[in-house]
């Protein structure tokens, strides 16, 4: 998406070298990221900033987007903002994570935030 958008993207990406000893399920994260450039970047005229953070403490992922609303953000209804991918997603985290996981979604004026902070230790 970098080379693809250029200049008009202002992408900062901030990955945990220590993540490697932690394991989540395949795809959970894509959906975030892929609305982060179909809802905000794609959007937007001019210059667009995408933030993706994955911080890992002991077990707990702690994985934040953020992303510049696009110009038709405003005339999104509430079907198409919590659309199907964030409702698939949802149910996956409920499957395989369940009472272990906390996710947070939230909108401004100019931006939306995604929040996931999960718990991967095993129960005993």
């Amino acid at each position: 998406e970098k080379i693809r958008y250029g200049k008009r993207l202002d992408l900062i990406w901030q990955v945990d070298e220590d993540a490697s000893p932690v394991q989540v399920a395949p795809m959970i994260f894509l959906p975030f990221v892929e609305n982060a450039f179909k809802h905000g970047v794609s959007q937007k005229r001019n210059n667009a900033t995408v933030i993706i953070e994955l911080k890992v403490e002991d077990m707990f992922i702690d994985f934040r987007v953020k992303n510049d609303k696009g110009i038709s953000s405003s005339h999104y209804d509430d079907k198409k903002k919590h659309g199907l991918g964030l409702v698939n997603v949802g149910q996956r985290l409920e499957l395989i994570y369940p009472g272990k996981y906390k996710l947070t979604i939230d909108e401004s004026d100019t931006s939306y935030s995604v929040h996931l902070h999960i718990d991967t230790r095993r129960n005993r």
